[in-house]
């Protein structure tokens, strides 16, 4: 609709077309389009003296759940913390996802809480004061199996099915490949839902299976958007991903979702004219919101 010199000015035609009915205007800040720019940059730098904190750097999910957003200052106050940080980017809009969904892998406490975008690069926590931080291009991998033998993959953890912020999934269109800031789409896939997802799955079309702790099948259920057990899971298709639960996750059969371990992905970068190729890393740890206490 055009450009404009400040935010206000831009939110200002936003809310008056709004007010004609016109629901999917927003306002874009274009220094993150990606293009050169001179700036002026505003930079926000929190700087921890190792030698003197003897406080602990952890992970913190924003509203301790995944759908929606908190506030840093609410975090910081929920959790009593001196600091708080973004973690990561998120889905912002529910015309890109579960809102509050975040973009990439996240593991809090040893579990998986949401899938990578293959290939591309996250923040890994080591326990405790965050020494050895790094950051690294993470992948992993899940697959459901039946105790009929049929086996799955899982296309992602706690989210909408179908709309894959940052994309770098498998099947996912227009690329498979990471890209930033943008959501791709499958129509054909199965999520896992776990109790951090929050009371209910995403609502639509297709099937879900109800898992109790050992991965049995307590109920096959049409449609999505029913609750998730507290001591489970969830499984939610759609399409073909519905289709295989109708068929191989019936009442009384076990579909055991594995993941499989998560990897740094090997890259190979120049040092001094030569190129050295990284090798692959064990068990990684990520988060949504970060906290200093």
């Amino acid at each position: 609709m055009g450009s404009f010199a400040t935010q206000a000015r831009a939110d200002s035609l936003r809310a008056e077309l709004a007010a004609k009915d016109y629901t999917s205007v927003r306002t874009v800040y274009t220094g993150e389009d990606g293009g050169r720019t001179t700036g002026p940059w505003v930079v926000h730098v929190l700087r921890v003296d190792s030698d003197r904190y003897d406080g602990t750097l952890e992970p913190e999910l924003a509203t301790q759940v995944v759908p929606e957003r908190e506030l840093l200052t609410a975090i910081s106050a929920r959790t009593d913390a001196l600091a708080t940080i973004n973690g990561g980017y998120f889905v912002i809009g529910a015309a890109d996802g579960t809102p509050g969904d975040l973009v990439g892998i996240s593991v809090l406490e040893g579990d998986l809480v949401s899938e990578a975008v293959d290939g591309r690069t996250s923040l890994v926590l080591p326990e405790g004061d965050g020494e050895g931080v790094d950051v690294a291009a993470l992948s992993d991998a899940i697959h459901a199996t039946s105790s009929d033998g049929a086996e799955r993959v899982v296309d992602g953890k706690n989210r909408k099915p179908g709309l894959i912020r940052g994309c770098g999934g498998e099947d996912d269109a227009p690329t498979q490949a990471p890209k930033h800031d943008f959501t791709c789409t499958d129509e054909s896939e199965l999520i896992q839902f776990t109790p951090i997802f929050g009371a209910s799955t995403e609502p639509g079309e297709g099937a879900e299976a109800v898992l109790d702790a050992s991965g049995r099948v307590t109920a096959l259920r049409e449609g999505r958007g029913g609750t998730i057990p507290p001591d489970g899971s969830v499984l939610s298709g759609t399409v073909e991903g519905a289709d295989w639960l109708r068929a191989h996750a019936q009442p009384g059969d076990t579909v055991r979702a594995l993941r499989e371990r998560l990897r740094r992905r090997c890259d190979t970068r120049r040092r001094n004219g030569h190129r050295e190729r990284r090798p692959a890393a064990r068990e990684q740890r990520r988060g949504g919101d970060h906290r200093v206490r």
